[in-house]
């Protein structure tokens, strides 16, 4: 009998166990994860647009209450799995600590930003955050560096023929040159030519500054004024 019930405990302790199925989410449950989604959604994007409107204030306690709001939104984007959304908060966050010249802060955010738009396949966000880089780089007297970023910048826009970001490439390019003020005179004129033609009047206005210092640097005083 002991035998036979040694037995019988054996033969039961090798018959596979069955594991519960993982049945499909009802109609309910999908219903609330999409509800969920849309009110994360609609919360980051409130964020975002209090955030731009703290950003434009510029003062030092609006800059801070944006980047905390930006923060806010990163980390709804990323719950939400929306790396376009997640690549543009982490650009705005770089400018912010740009503004503040906080450059080695700024280009940690640009490289999580780029390799998020990169990820995504947008190109046009991925040529203005080279450009960003090229310039948190020339904050940070690396020049060298922030003209290859440039260059990178200068050559995508060729390619998907984005002008804006191609005159702002050879903005900084430009402005990277000016120890050598006739190849920066060369890419400036492109980039002035470029900005009137797109109606960017904030590269216009930033072009004609490097310009003015280029001829000044020339001796063209009169050109420069």
């Amino acid at each position: 009998m002991l035998k036979y019930l040694i037995a019988l405990g054996l033969t039961i302790s090798i018959i596979p166990q069955t594991t519960a199925l993982s049945l499909p989410p009802t109609p309910q449950q999908t219903a609330q994860q999409i509800t969920t989604q849309e009110a994360k959604r609609a919360e980051a994007e409130r964020l975002i647009t209090e955030a731009g409107e703290l950003f434009d204030q510029q003062t030092e306690e609006s800059l801070q209450q944006a980047r905390e709001k930006y923060l806010q939104a990163l980390a709804l984007w990323r719950d939400i799995g929306d790396k376009s959304k997640e690549a543009e908060t982490l650009s705005s966050i770089g400018e912010i600590f740009s503004y503040v010249e906080d450059y080695q802060t700024a280009r940690e955010y640009y490289q999580q930003a780029l390799l998020g738009f990169q990820e995504v396949g947008d190109k046009n966000q991925e040529i203005d955050t080279l450009n960003s880089l090229s310039e948190t780089y020339g904050g940070l007297g690396e020049i060298e560096t922030a003209k290859e970023y440039s260059q990178q910048a200068l050559e995508i826009s060729q390619q998907v023929e984005y002008r804006k970001g191609e005159g702002r490439s050879f903005s900084n390019l430009g402005y990277n040159q000016l120890g050598e003020p006739e190849t920066a005179k060369e890419y400036l004129q492109k980039a002035l030519d470029i900005s009137k033609e797109v109606g960017d009047i904030e590269l216009e206005g930033d072009t004609l500054a490097y310009l003015g210092i280029v001829y000044l640097v020339l001796g063209e005083i009169e050109t420069a004024q």
